[in-house]
């Protein structure tokens, strides 16, 4: 310390070095602030090239699941229960025997009655015989015939009772649960089980009137449900309902969502989507716009590596894009991401990461080598 103190010089020279550090050190943090990334003195930026990306317009709204065709399976007369052809949840055909009642009065009747036709059939022929070779009047022919098909009735009234006691699936589908067992007494409305068509599904949901003109027969709709957050389901605008409700004015819709798999079930709620069209549109990514009071503005990246502040018009968003309505041209550079101090004019360094940089990839996405961002 007495050493400098005797040496001026060395004085100013210890200042001017401990300035000239402080200099550096407050350049090096005001660079790392401004985002000039690597240490360059340009302000580092993603660029990618404006692009067509899909907009698609829809009307969401909630719906509930129906089976195609849903029955409660029931006795038609009153009888014991005599065997049970089907487990909880089975797969039937259209006609399957699902429960047989007990039946041994109507078959013994059957026999007796078929005896009594048997008689009456060969009673006829001999009759007919007679009549050919004129040894009888054609009065007893005709009351013979009558007498056989009063017979025949009778066999084929007791084929239907025992038909009524053997209960068959009307259509085919998936049984729900079993409800009765041998020995149970049925009678006419007894449940014995549920079946359902869910091949393919009904969904029945409502739109407002306003939409009306945009949803038709044949229109795609996706459905998703909370028991399946990961899926979509793809169906189609079945039918639209004839007449608007005067309180919600809404109407009511129903789409077919094939359901092959048996996931989904009648009853469930699901969130559904009428797509009404879908549109290419000239998109960029939401981080690239910037609003100031009323208006919108980004930046482009000219051929020189300038940022050049460019006032746009915006129309419709979806999650990651907004649409760019004016002001920017398809295959044009758009600065995405940048510092928040970045300054229309600044000279600024594109840095891996975005869809393309500098001017070779503006020119290959003008020439159409990059495919438009799909949705």
């Amino acid at each position: 310390m007495k050493l400098i103190g005797r040496h001026p010089f060395a004085v100013a020279v210890v200042a001017a070095v401990l300035a000239l550090a402080y200099f550096v050190a407050e350049r090096a943090m005001e660079t790392e602030g401004n985002g000039n990334w690597g240490g360059d003195a340009a302000a580092a930026v993603l660029v990618q090239p404006a692009q067509l990306v899909e907009f698609t317009d829809s009307v969401q709204a909630l719906g509930t699941t129906h089976a195609n065709e849903s029955v409660s399976v029931t006795a038609k007369v009153t009888e014991t229960v005599s065997r049970v052809s089907f487990e909880d949840g089975d797969l039937v055909k259209k006609g399957d025997v699902l429960v047989e009642l007990t039946n041994a009065e109507e078959l013994a009747q059957l026999d007796e009655d078929r005896a009594t036709y048997e008689e009456a059939r060969k009673q006829l022929e001999r009759i007919k015989d007679l009549v050919s070779r004129g040894a009888t009047a054609q009065t007893q022919l005709d009351t013979q015939q009558s007498l056989v098909e009063q017979a025949k009735a009778r066999m084929d009234a007791d084929q239907v009772r025992l038909a009524d006691r053997l209960i068959r699936a009307p259509f085919s589908g998936r049984l729900g649960l079993r409800q009765v067992s041998v020995g149970t007494l049925v009678t006419p409305g007894t449940v014995i089980t549920t079946l359902d068509d869910i091949d393919t599904l009904k969904v029945d949901f409502t739109v407002p009137e306003v939409y009306l003109d945009t949803i038709k027969e044949g229109q795609q709709v996706l459905a998703q449900t909370s028991a399946f957050p990961d899926r979509q389901f793809e169906g189609k605008v079945a039918v639209v309902d004839t007449r608007i409700d005067p309180v919600t004015r809404s109407a009511k819709v129903r789409a077919l969502i094939p359901n092959q798999d048996h996931d989904l079930r009648p009853g469930m709620l699901l969130t559904i989507n009428v797509t009404r069209s879908r549109d290419q549109v000239l998109a960029v990514p939401e981080t690239a716009v910037s609003d100031l009071g009323s208006h919108s503005y980004l930046f482009v990246l000219t051929k020189d590596n300038h940022a050049r502040q460019r006032e746009v018009k915006l129309g419709r968003r979806k999650p990651g894009y907004v649409e760019i309505v004016s002001g920017l041209d398809l295959g044009e550079p758009v600065i995405i991401e940048h510092p928040d101090t970045l300054r229309d004019g600044e000279v600024v360094r594109v840095i891996p990461g975005g869809s393309g940089e500098g001017t070779m990839d503006i020119q290959a996405s003008k020439a159409g080598a990059l495919p438009p961002a799909q949705s």
